[in-house]
């Protein structure tokens, strides 16, 4: 086994180094080591295409308007995965008077998943909190998305 002490990078781009892509059109490189005795290994090196994190919520901001103390209201948030691979919901919290209620904890790659969210208010006043969401994904690793619900709750007359 010979332990490699230097690492030359050469040819970034494929026009200059007169070689074709895939259709990726990706950079390409030549990896070229050598240890001190001057045995060396040169090594192709492709990038390959990463599953990209690409979950959003619509709308950010849920506004569940005026409602009397003591009643409850639903409404729906939707969590889209533009990704290529499933993404897990590994954390969803609200603080009271706002409660999510997610169906299932996962959401494959392309689609959509609705998760309604309640606004149950205790007391008068205007209440204004974050949704907070960690996702998990193979190879795209932990991804958070936070979201703002918005609600007044009023005493019946």
């Amino acid at each position: 086994m010979h332990r490699f002490s230097r690492i030359v990078l050469s040819c970034l781009l494929p026009a200059v180094c007169g070689f074709a892509l895939p259709d990726e059109g990706n950079a390409q490189a030549l990896l070229h080591t050598a240890d001190d005795a001057n045995k060396s290994a040169d090594v192709a090196v492709q990038p390959s295409a990463s599953p990209q994190s690409t979950i959003t919520l619509s709308p950010s901001f849920l506004d569940f308007g005026t409602q009397f103390v003591g009643t409850r209201t639903s409404l729906m948030l939707t969590l889209y995965n533009n990704s290529t691979e499933t993404a897990y919901i590994i954390a969803l919290w609200a603080y009271p008077p706002f409660a999510p209620h997610p169906s299932v904890i996962e959401v494959a790659a392309g689609s959509s998943l609705d998760i309604p969210v309640t606004f149950a208010p205790t007391s008068a006043g205007t209440f204004t909190r974050d949704i907070n969401f960690s996702f998990y994904g193979a190879s795209s690793g932990t991804t958070y998305l936070t979201g703002t619900l918005s609600g007044t709750g009023v005493s019946p007359e």
